[in-house]
């Protein structure tokens, strides 16, 4: 741990040295603990302990969300910026563990991950709304045979084109381990574009150094968080990492140590700092928070330093740090810690956009049509890489980037999707749609020409083609000798004229037939040319025919109309036929509308548990315990606590038997609680 120290003590002091000397970067202060969070519910009788703190978040209004995770049935808990206790979730839906919470500023809903049912529930603001909670239909985790469980949350609210998207850690089971992102409205998935991960909505870490979530024993733990430029941090706890991935899935970086030759070390948690946009990390190896640079550089660390266990981190929008510090059932809290010193400069990033094309980004969002130009800006704090987006309307194409101010970073060329390099100053960039350069080839069939409206295009011979843009007119003209049959491939507007739009390279053809020559008919009477009463001479390219008319015959009779046939007689009735089964019972219909709660009743059927104590020597105690389950609450597995003078000592999940070899006890009394029991069963130590 000497070794530790000294080395970030270096880092820290380096840093001291450059801003004194350079006087560039903002100033770091160590984080000071300001106050605890301890107590749920202000109101008395209600007033009880914090619980198993787990995972927190921010909301818009800088309010704290707090999931507590006891042994069975949390709560997610709201407090005010000062740590004023405001509202619980007691209208919640049926928690088991709720682990993880996150807020979507866009739609101002809470979401709660619960990791022993994997289910993600939707809050309103106020915890219980108008409509209630709602869950969102993710579907059971994917990977076969898995044991859990969807864990943690984090909610995009960048202004990118993700916004309002949610993203879920999902760690299911040995050798499963993978981030989602789906719609937070209808919980559809939301498909990344770019790495191993393109057409899908999962990130799995294969371009990680570890190639994978999933650490060396075959399981994963992590937590996540989206900064202002809409890029994912995944906390990896079981390879000792934290990577960042642009909102395409393209993975960026890793932070895998604190200074050369100093592992992080293992990471529970990560949040985005607002006011800096620097990374915290809760890191297991000081039991403390570390704290780098978006670009990975180490900045300070900040230590509890209380008893307990660090677990979900957040920081609101002035920079205070929040802490869930776990320490049993009555000595958890959440520690709030002051913010780091001076928020980072912010330097605006302006994008003109010029031609027929969108480009957007967080908070960025420019359009331009016809001949027009369009403007938009966003401020990013200090070394952000801004990721923009951009599309091109039907028949244009990003023409390139041009840098006006500042460092483009990849926005190069026609490079699309990009990000810019780090913001140090005042940037610009310029995007140029122009119209997409399509060739038309019009084949002629035939003897004929044909001409367009735009200049450069007269067709004659067997084909021709050129450049051109926008709708074009053709027009046909037969040679001599030939007719216009039609056009293949053109819109028809007349018989010889028809047009295209070029939005893409496109082929036409004209179709040219030789014109046949007219017949010359001449009739002639009397007995000539063969024929006695006279009739037609034809003649078609010189030759000639004769056709003789003939003389009229007698009209023939008219047929006789044949007589209708008689009507059959009606056929005998059949007999009656024999009466068919009874119908099957039809289906039960469906569940009405659940009615309002009732009046609390009596306690109903509980588990029985008969338990014998065996003291061994003076501090052993063997302890077997019997449960009988009651058909309402029978559960594959109970869970069970051992209290001592109010403290959990040792906790666990039991199926029907329940076994415990207890050692190291002090003289004294202790409370056994198996879930479903009304009492607890006491041990008594002598």
């Amino acid at each position: 741990m000497g070794g530790l120290r000294s080395a970030r003590w270096a880092i820290a002091l380096l840093g001291a040295v450059a801003v004194l000397l350079l006087g560039a970067a903002p100033a770091s202060a160590a984080r000071t603990l300001e106050h605890e969070i301890t107590e749920v519910d202000g109101h008395t009788p209600y007033r009880h302990p914090l619980d198993d703190p787990n995972g927190v978040a921010i909301d818009s209004s800088d309010d704290l969300l707090v999931t507590e995770t006891p042994l069975e049935d949390g709560n997610v808990e709201k407090y005010s910026p000062t740590g004023a206790w405001e509202a619980d979730d007691e209208a919640r839906p049926s928690y088991w563990s709720p682990e993880s919470v996150a807020f979507d500023r866009a739609d101002g809903e809470i979401f709660v991950s619960d990791s022993t049912l994997d289910e993600v529930w939707g809050l309103s603001t106020t915890i219980v709304g108008p409509s209630g909670p709602r869950l969102l239909p993710l579907g059971a985790p994917r990977a076969s045979g898995s044991k859990c469980c969807y864990l943690q949350l984090a909610a995009d609210n960048s202004g990118d084109a993700y916004n309002g998207d949610l993203y879920v850690f999902a760690g299911e089971g040995p050798g499963h381990a993978r981030v989602i992102r789906i719609n937070s409205t209808t919980g559809a998935p939301v498909d990344f574009t770019e790495g191993s991960s393109a057409g899908t909505d999962e990130l799995t870490g294969a371009e990680t150094p570890a190639h994978s979530f999933v650490g060396p024993g075959g399981f994963a733990q992590g937590r996540i968080a989206v900064d202002a430029a809409g890029h994912l941090w995944v906390a990896d706890g079981t390879n000792d990492a934290v990577d960042e991935f642009a909102p395409s899935g393209r993975y960026l970086r890793s932070i895998t140590q604190v200074a050369t030759g100093e592992p992080l070390g293992q990471v529970l948690a990560v949040a985005i700092d607002p006011t800096t946009g620097n990374v915290l990390v809760n890191n297991v190896n000081i039991d403390g928070i570390d704290e780098f640079t978006p670009s990975g550089t180490f900045v300070a660390e900040t230590r509890p330093g209380v008893a307990g266990q660090a677990l979900g981190i957040a920081v609101d929008s002035t920079g205070r740090l929040y802490i869930a510090n776990k320490f049993g059932a009555e000595n958890s809290s959440v520690l709030v810690f002051s913010p780091n010193g001076a928020p980072h400069a912010k330097f605006p990033l302006a994008i003109e956009v010029a031609g027929e094309g969108e480009v957007s980004g967080p908070g960025i969002a420019c359009t331009a049509v016809g001949d027009g130009t369009s403007a938009c800006e966003n401020e990013f704090v200090e070394g952000t890489e801004v990721p923009l987006s951009v599309k091109a309307l039907p028949g244009e194409r990003l023409e390139g980037w041009s840098t006006v101010k500042g460092d483009a970073g990849g926005c190069t060329g026609r490079t699309a999707p990009c990000e810019t390099g780090a913001l140090t100053e005042a940037t610009k960039l310029k995007a140029l749609f122009a119209p997409i350069p399509t060739t038309l080839t019009v084949w002629l069939t035939g003897s004929g020409t044909v001409t367009g409206s735009q200049p450069g295009l007269a067709c004659a011979g067997e084909k021709c083609s050129g450049r051109f843009e926008g709708t074009v007119e053709l027009e046909a003209h037969p040679a001599a000798g030939s007719i216009f049959a039609g056009w293949m491939g053109c819109k028809r507007l007349t018989a010889s004229r028809c047009e295209v739009t070029m939005n893409a390279s496109l082929e036409v053809t004209a179709v040219f037939l030789k014109e046949a020559e007219a017949p010359v008919i001449t009739t002639f009477a009397g007995d000539q040319h063969g024929c006695e009463n006279g009739g037609l001479e034809v003649t078609v390219g010189g030759h000639t025919t004769y056709v003789c008319d003939g003389t009229d015959g007698t009209d023939g009779t008219n047929g006789t109309n044949g007589k209708d046939g008689k009507e059959g007689p009606q056929g005998i009735e059949g007999p009656q036929g024999i009466e068919g089964l009874q119908g099957v019972e039809g289906l039960k219909g469906k569940e009405g509308p659940q009615g309002k709660d009732g009046a609390q009743g009596s306690p109903g059927p509980v588990s029985t548990v008969t338990c014998k104590v065996k003291q061994q020597g003076k501090k052993r105690v063997k302890v077997t315990c019997t449960i009988t389950q009651s058909a309402s609450i029978a559960r594959a597995h109970l869970r069970w606590r051992l209290v001592h003078d109010g403290h959990a000592i040792s906790q666990g999940v039991s199926g029907g038997a329940l076994r415990l070899d207890l050692r190291h006890l002090h003289p004294g009394r202790y409370l056994l609680y198996v879930q479903g029991q009304r009492r607890a069963t006491a041990i008594i130590v002598g």
